[in-house]
């Protein structure tokens, strides 16, 4: 459906729970809590896929008040991660950095899935600072705890951070299954994240452009640019 189609039905659910976590006790209230961190953290996630960060930022906020209240460490550290993301996405990667730091700060209480996506966010946000070693040894981390995920029996908010996730787009093939799986459903998401997300993959792409496949994904890709007003992806310097 895309995430402009699910934001109003999102919101509109978030007074009613929010009344519910005012007046439940007891065990009542530690799942309404737990529920209500859940649904605010999704509803940021929403406003990020679409480039409103201030709104995401400010959804993932209340998000973490709840996980706060509760005091489970594994849901601060998850939403922590969280905010990381679009923080840098928004362009701030200093601050991405701090929080990825803030979410790793208790990483003996974290599963390793959990320990996996937060290392994976905090090189991304190295990587954008220029601090290419620093990036290399958090991902090479993550992909060992991500590896150790696969048979931990506990449940936490990240299953979806396997090795594959963490190493996602590293190399030519995969980079193209994924844009090809992608392109078609550019237009039904309206995604600005992941939009902007496949206009810097294809000019990291660039580098196998005599490959025939990828020639034909580049020319895709700028023709849904064009149709979606994305950015273009830009050729090399050396071009």
């Amino acid at each position: 459906m895309g995430p402009p189609l699910l934001i109003s039905a999102v919101k509109s659910q978030i007074p009613i729970v929010g009344q519910v976590c005012r007046v439940a006790t007891g065990t009542d209230r530690i799942e309404a809590l737990t529920f209500a961190s859940e649904l605010l953290e999704f509803c940021g996630w929403l406003h990020q896929d679409i480039g409103d960060f201030t709104h995401a930022m400010m959804w993932t906020n209340k998000a973490l008040d709840y996980a706060m209240e509760l005091g489970d460490q594994r849901q601060i550290s998850y939403i922590l991660m969280r905010k990381s993301l679009i923080a840098i996405e928004s362009g701030d990667h200093g601050h991405g950095l701090g929080l990825a730091n803030a979410a790793m700060s208790r990483a003996d209480a974290l599963t390793p899935r959990l320990r996996a996506v937060v290392l994976r966010t905090r090189a991304i946000a190295h990587a954008h600072l220029g601090e290419a070693a620093d990036s290399a040894a958090d991902y090479e981390t993550a992909l060992i705890e991500a590896t150790a995920g696969l048979t931990q029996d506990e449940n936490d908010c990240a299953p979806y951070c396997t090795p594959a996730y963490v190493a996602m787009a590293g190399e030519r093939d995969q980079a193209c299954s994924v844009i090809e799986e992608t392109i078609p459903r550019l237009q039904a998401l309206r995604s600005s994240r992941v939009a902007g997300q496949l206009t810097t993959l294809l000019a990291h792409m660039r580098q196998w452009e005599a490959d025939s496949r990828v020639k034909d994904l580049l020319t895709r890709l700028d023709i849904t640019a064009e149709s979606f007003s994305l950015p273009a992806s830009e050729p090399r310097g050396d071009q």
